[in-house]
């Protein structure tokens, strides 16, 4: 892979994890205002979708259909939605911390599936690189210690790893179908039909949301999914799956920033040493390849 292909990919992700680390802010403000999971996913997904299907008309002067649409709408309705519903619904029953470890395991999952899936060598760089971003997600997060675990929060967190994984592998093998916006939009819509039928969403608890939740769904919207979603299938077109989801480990490096900027916490020496990780990460897929590179193929 030409090494400017490579970090034009990687600066794509950056930018999908900037946007995707504000989710946490997000969903605290919306559930002080009354929000539930399940009705905050349906409001957000359908101001994203909304957005995203406006952008569309005004680009490609028509309602875009590509050829294999379905594959898309498989991959909002079977991979992003139950990814948003897991990770919002395991931090109901975890401290955040510890959600966010398990659910940054994704990496792992997407690493090994596209061994078996795509026949791609697992190699010495990706090794340490993937070690380095799990390690570093872990201190990050910070997880509190000696409080009770529900096993229903673990099961949703571990859910949602798997969700994101087969969404990345699928965003890997959807990439030629349609640009960027176009697979965006058609993935978002198929989510945000998914999760609305789901939450049964009525003209009446439409109405019923507060202007201060409506910028909350907004933000959400627009910022963590649009932003994030967006950006992480565009840089899956240049570094396939597996790079962009050892890179995606940045998210909770600017979650952890954005909480420090926006809410006034402070980062401990575990997080400082955890982003420092996380970048060394990145800079490891960024070291050009080299011929005593080992590589496993399974």
């Amino acid at each position: 892979m030409p090494r400017e292909t490579a970090h034009r990919g990687c600066l794509l992700v950056l930018i999908s994890s900037l946007g995707y680390g504000t989710l946490g802010l997000w969903g605290k403000f919306g559930y002080r205002l009354g929000f539930t999971p399940l009705s905050l996913q349906s409001v957000r997904f359908a101001i994203a979708a909304l957005f995203l299907w406006l952008l569309v008309l005004a680009t490609e002067k028509r309602l875009a259909v590509p050829r294999g649409w379905w594959q898309l709408w498989l991959q909002g309705g079977l991979g992003m939605a139950p990814t948003a519903l897991c990770f919002f619904y395991a931090l109901h029953y975890l401290p955040v911390g510890l959600a966010s470890i398990l659910f940054y395991l994704h990496p792992l999952f997407t690493n090994l599936a596209a061994i078996w899936v795509f026949g791609e060598a697992f190699t010495s760089r990706k090794a340490a690189a993937l070690t380095l971003a799990i390690g570093g997600a872990a201190l990050l997060a910070n997880a509190a210690t000696g409080q009770a675990v529900h096993p229903a929060g673990i099961a949703f967190a571990l859910g949602g790893a798997l969700a994101y994984s087969l969404f990345s592998l699928a965003g890997q093998s959807t990439s030629g179908l349609a640009s960027p916006l176009v697979r965006t939009a058609h993935i978002t819509l198929a989510c945000a039909v998914s999760i609305n039928l789901l939450a049964g969403t009525s003209w009446s608890a439409l109405t019923s949301l507060t202007p201060a939740m409506w910028g909350i769904a907004a933000g959400l919207g627009l910022v963590a999914t649009v932003m994030g979603m967006l950006f992480y299938l565009w840089g899956i077109t240049y570094i396939g799956a597996t790079r962009a989801a050892i890179v995606a480990a940045a998210e909770p490096l600017s979650g952890v920033l954005l909480a420090a900027l926006v809410l006034g916490e402070r980062l401990t020496g575990l997080q400082t040493m955890g982003a420092l990780l996380v970048v060394g990460a990145i800079l490891c897929l960024q070291r050009p390849a080299k011929r005593g590179d080992k590589q496993w193929n399974f």
